[in-house]
């Protein structure tokens, strides 16, 4: 697990996630796309991550993504 700062809306989110890059296709595995897997989301010291909705973790997960390039 990896610390990410990241702020999707205006203001620093500490962000623990796991993040796994894009696997290519071969001819026995196929592709697959970037993944983060976010466990905590701390704003003042408060973890927030059971407050998220799903289309709020998931813009999360974008940010954190972004960070890799």
């Amino acid at each position: 697990m990896k610390q990410y700062i990241v702020s999707p809306w205006d203001f620093e989110m500490d962000v623990r996630a796991d993040v796994y890059p894009a696997e290519p296709m071969t001819a026995d595995h196929p592709a697959a796309p970037p993944l983060a897997d976010i466990f905590h989301v701390f704003v003042g010291g408060v973890d927030i991550l059971e407050m998220l909705s799903k289309a709020q973790i998931e813009r999360l997960e974008d940010h954190v993504l972004r960070t890799l390039d």
